[in-house]
């Protein structure tokens, strides 16, 4: 079959044109348009490994994982830091038709023994830093490693040619979300979740591919954020990527080196990551950067954060999705004004609506709950062996509800105001912490905070902020008085948190996500 690349250019050049012109593609097949590359497809430490190689070498996968005799919707795990071995391992199960399990390389144990006890997998791809891990989990397994596993990776042979089709519609990921507000659920994504995100990946990524195009993200390759937003859709466009493997955390001097050394121009970085290169100041001016744009999300950007990008000359676009969802909102200063505060427009290809308690389609400023109307390609089938999880999730195969709350405004931008189970009420009042902490994290003693609302009988709810301090600070209670009037001034006199409690750290999950229900478990137990 003749494959045509999906390309939102194809659709005109202007943003009004893509959307009246858009239409899906009938046929997607990640894996063959990645099979039909040519030139370099991934530069790991320096070299350069071409999609020849890489087509060869997902083949054998394909083929050693049939021998095995893993079939169609058995799952396959891979725990493994960015690489090469790791692409080729998830486009050779995508080739097989059995689906490829992401397990981060964060994880302990227990929780990597319950993925893989949930799914019944045979096998799971590793690599030298996490084979002793799954020694420790389990002896049943059979593990696949370039050290100490029961088959080594690197000797799996390479085929040059491999009969194989992909549905679709079929299941081909299971992507655990990262558990923020409860226990992680299995997001199992057909074969076209790469094509729903692909729009706002183009788009957010001002129009790419374009001529010496290089993308790398710092982010682990076992999210959605940097597998889905970065990694699979270079592949797909035939941009070379950029392995970028680390350990604890981020290095902002070690990244930055690299983003000067392979000369990229695209790459994807959550707004924490993008603060901590702001505080570099004059410094960062010493590195000599191509990137033109880059790709953020998952939390609110601030206006400081787009005039910081504006005054560096790099586009930063923001976009909104989920693990369930995929990318459906995108943001670019070649085909839109952008305007602060929002997560940018619904992408070409996917009607997001708001709905109300009751499933009614709200209109444009009033609030409610986000959802996405179906089919789209880039939702999710279900969560994997949770029925009743499913069907609070997907409404009557009409719509899928995010759990977030926002708004479109009269433009259509899309204003997110937070999680549905975070919002505070006070005296009527919608707050979303977010923004309470935004303002607690600029009073000059603070280093970050989190804030949660309780159940209160004479509000309805308070207000309650969990503060670190800077190392240099004694917290006492003046420090909390003045921290609570500096909220009354600069945020709202009804939104400014009651209680204060200073700790030494908040509790996060692995991608970062702040872990507000720890918090309010651990306030009611006091």
């Amino acid at each position: 079959m003749d494959i045509k690349v999906f390309d939102i250019r194809n659709f005109g050049n202007k943003l009004n044109d893509i959307i009246k012109n858009f239409e899906w593609p009938s046929y997607f097949s990640l894996p063959k348009t990645i099979d039909s590359r040519e030139g370099i497809a991934v530069i790991e430490e320096g070299k350069e490994l071409s999609f020849q190689y890489l087509r060869e070498k997902s083949n054998g996968i394909a083929k050693f994982l049939s021998d095995l005799n893993i079939k169609n919707n058995d799952i396959v795990g891979g725990i493994m830091q960015q690489s090469f071995n790791l692409l080729s391992a998830i486009i050779g199960t995508y080739k097989n038709n059995s689906i490829f399990m992401s397990i981060s390389t964060l994880l302990g144990t227990e929780s990597i023994k319950i993925r893989l006890e949930k799914t019944k997998s045979k096998v799971i791809f590793s690599d030298h830093t996490q084979t002793k891990k799954l020694r420790e989990v389990s002896n049943d397994i059979i593990i696949v490693s370039n050290d100490g596993g029961d088959y080594d990776i690197d000797s799996i042979t390479k085929i040059s040619n491999l009969e194989y089709d992909t549905d679709k519609n079929k299941p081909s990921h299971l992507l655990f979300t990262s558990g923020s507000t409860g226990e992680p659920k299995g997001a199992l994504l057909p074969h076209s979740w790469i094509l729903g995100i692909l729009p706002s990946f183009q788009i957010s990524l001002d129009l790419a591919p374009r001529e010496n195009d290089v993308f790398m993200t710092p982010i682990e390759w076992a999210w959605i954020g940097g597998l889905g937003n970065m990694a699979l859709p270079s592949l797909y466009y035939g941009i070379p990527l950029v392995v970028y493997k680390r350990e604890g955390k981020l290095d902002v001097s070690d990244l930055l080196n690299k983003y000067e050394k392979y000369k990229v121009t695209g790459t994807v970085l959550v707004p924490t990551a993008l603060r901590m290169i702001m505080k570099l100041g004059d410094e960062f001016k010493k590195y000599d950067l191509k990137i033109r744009s880059i790709l953020t999300g998952s939390e609110i950007v601030t206006s400081d954060i787009y005039e910081w990008g504006k005054k560096m000359g790099i586009s930063i676009n923001n976009t909104y999705g989920q693990t369930e969802t995929g990318l459906i909102t995108c943001e670019s200063s070649l085909l839109m004004n952008k305007k602060i505060n929002t997560v940018g427009i619904p992408c070409p290809g996917h009607n997001i609506i708001i709905v109300d308690d009751n499933y009614n389609i709200l209109g444009k400023n009033e609030i409610g709950e986000i959802a996405v109307t179906l089919p789209d390609p880039g939702v999710m089938i279900e969560y994997y062996k949770s029925p009743e999880s499913t069907s609070k999730k997907i409404i009557d195969n009409k719509f899928i509800l995010t759990g977030d709350i926002g708004y479109l405004d009269s433009e259509g931008y899309l204003i997110f105001i937070g999680r549905k189970d975070e919002i505070i009420k006070v005296s009527g009042y919608r707050i979303n912490p977010i923004e309470i902490e935004n303002i607690i994290n600029s009073h000059p003693y603070v280093k970050e905070s989190a804030v949660i609302g309780i159940e209160d009988k004479e509000k309805g709810m308070k207000i309650v902020a969990f503060v670190v301090l800077k190392e240099s600070i004694k917290g006492n209670e003046d420090i909390k008085e003045e921290i609570k009037d500096y909220v009354k001034k600069k945020f709202a006199l009804y939104a400014y948190p009651s209680v204060i409690e200073f700790v030494d750290s908040l509790p996060t999950t692995t991608t970062g996500k702040i872990r507000r229900s720890e918090l309010r478990q651990r306030f009611l137990k006091n």
